[in-house]
């Protein structure tokens, strides 16, 4: 059963509410990152905060333009769904969106590499904030279990190099490293595959996964790329 749900629209300012403080929290935290904000201000999506059953602590609907954050979470954890959230808007801006036409584990593949990259960017944006004053938001993923496994190839690659990209490289890689994240992930995006074959009335994709795919993916906000790489089996099972 469905709880409690704020929903506020663009330009986010007609109410006084933990989500309107996270949403500012949010654009303050997205101001290093032009190619972002501009995302948000060109799709104008609603954005709510809502307390479901589901285990998503966030989504984003393109056919809805919607981003929901669960509202149960603490607000630097909302504010790093948000951020999530944000890019997956912004792939999807960029037209980076795997169609139905492709084969159930190369659909799953292409899923994959696009939550990695939206884990990565999130660490990378909140890493910014650290340094600008906001720590919160890189503290809540460096102390969430479902993230601080990342944090911590970030953070250690960010010390050591210095380097934006290859931080976002090491955060991406580490997405990938855990067998539960990829089993969970593969077993969410096979259900969400075959429900829209299903809701279509279509059958299932044969097409491969392009060569190129990571290369369209793997971008900082700045529009310069990091080196990313698929695992040789990506794929748990």
């Amino acid at each position: 059963m469905a709880h409690a749900e704020i929903c506020l629209d663009y330009p986010y300012t007609a109410s006084a509410t933990p989500l309107a403080t996270d949403i500012a929290d949010l654009w303050s935290a997205l101001d290093p990152f032009p190619t972002l904000l501009d995302s948000l201000d060109t799709a104008r999506p609603s954005i709510c905060a809502t307390v479901t059953p589901s285990p998503a602590l966030g989504t984003f609907g393109a056919a809805e333009n919607e981003i929901t954050v669960d509202a149960a979470l603490p607000a630097p954890k909302r504010v790093a769904v948000l951020i999530h959230e944000a890019r997956h808007l912004e792939q999807n801006l960029r037209g980076i969106c795997p169609a139905t036409t492709l084969t159930m584990r190369d659909n799953a593949r292409a899923m994959f590499a696009l939550e990695a990259d939206a884990m990565a960017v999130t660490h990378l944006v909140a890493w910014r904030s650290l340094a600008d004053g906001m720590p919160a938001i890189f503290d809540a993923l460096r102390t969430a279990t479902e993230t601080r496994d990342i944090a911590a190839a970030f953070e250690a690659t960010i010390i050591a190099t210095a380097d934006p990209a290859a931080a976002t490289a090491a955060a991406f890689d580490a997405w990938y490293a855990s067998d539960v994240r990829r089993e969970r992930y593969y077993v969410s995006t096979c259900m969400a595959y075959l429900d829209r074959l299903e809701s279509r009335k279509i059958l299932a994709g044969t097409a491969p996964l392009s060569a190129d795919f990571l290369t369209h993916v793997c971008n900082l906000p700045d529009r310069t790329s990091y080196p990313c790489v698929e695992p040789d089996r990506p794929i748990p099972r």
